[in-house]
């Protein structure tokens, strides 16, 4: 097991962005390249930005460069980079701060370069490579009050008793409700309660400045409400980022649309209807190979998780 302190050093914290990216968002950007002086980029090397092989945050560039023997593997890192790319950069706390390209950067300063070439990208971009976690709902997270203080072997056999319902994509937001629901049952969603301590997690990752997104198997408006109403009760942190399916839509849909960099959800161990598969497997394979998935088994939670996601 990792021992290692995973908290950002304070030196880290005061000069950095208060939000997680993308870097594959960030070179998706359609930006101009420009040249500056490397000495207004040359301050990166002080500040311990790189790991040494069991440390986390511990190693400054300058202590790389002052000391390429003791630091070999990291060294020769550096030294094989190519320095074709730009470097990606935003104006942070009154100086340009590195998005991409901190190899490059030493590199190009040990070479003995004065000026580098850089894309400037503005700050009204970053919800554009902000990353982002897309969470389900029902089953990953929270689940029905029935199912409390028992098993997670009985919370699956009382879900599949009681079935699934109302998921059918020809059922749009507006359809009405003619379904009876039972008080704590799985088809009371006004009754849901968190699934272990998932607002610890989510919070822990929010403050890693990490966007985090919702998506409920839920399609009618009173249903949809009700499972935004218990996200707020409950503090889940960006709780209004709550997504679900349209008429004629399925999961794969709103996950594309939404584009997470990270997907989470249980393995629907409790269906056992053609909707008993995850999301993942069906998502275009351009799309696939963008996101990380995160499968875990129905309603265990997601206090297991690491807390540097």
């Amino acid at each position: 097991m990792d021992m290692r302190d995973k908290r950002l050093p304070k030196v880290v914290k005061d000069v950095g962005f208060d939000f997680s990216w993308s870097e594959e968002k960030v070179w998706s950007l359609n930006i101009p390249v420009e040249k500056i002086d490397i000495k207004e980029l040359e301050w990166h090397f002080e500040i311990p930005f790189w790991s040494t092989k069991d440390g986390f945050y511990d190693l400054r560039p300058s202590d790389v460069l002052t000391h390429p023997e003791k630091h070999k593997d990291e060294f020769e890192r550096t030294m094989r980079v190519d320095l074709s790319h730009p470097l990606d950069i935003m104006w942070w706390k009154n100086k340009w701060l590195l998005l991409d390209g901190l190899h490059r950067l030493v590199k190009a300063s040990q070479l003995g370069w004065k000026k580098i070439k850089v894309r400037k990208v503005p700050k009204d971009a970053i919800p554009l490579i902000q990353k982002r976690i897309l969470v389900f709902t029902e089953g990953t997270v929270i689940m029905h009050k029935g199912a409390d203080k028992v098993s997670r072997e009985e919370r699956v056999k009382k879900s599949r008793i009681e079935g699934i319902q109302r998921e059918e994509s020809s059922i749009s937001y507006s359809s009405k409700d003619e379904v009876p629901v039972e008080p704590q049952s799985v088809h009371d969603y006004s009754s849901y309660i968190p699934i272990g301590n998932p607002t610890v997690k989510l919070n822990t990752w929010k403050d890693q400045g990490v966007e985090i997104h919702y998506l409920t198997s839920r399609r009618v408006k009173h249903e949809v409400k009700a499972i935004s109403e218990i996200l707020q009760k409950c503090r889940f942190p960006d709780f209004g980022n709550l997504h679900y399916r349209q008429q004629g839509e399925e999961y794969q849909d709103v996950v594309e649309k939404v584009l997470p960099d990270i997907l989470i959800e249980d393995d629907c161990e409790s269906i056992t209807t053609k909707y008993n598969e995850t999301v993942y497997p069906n998502l275009k394979p351009e799309v696939r190979d963008r996101i990380k998935s995160i499968v875990i088994k129905e309603f265990e939670g997601i206090d297991h998780l690491p807390d540097n996601i």
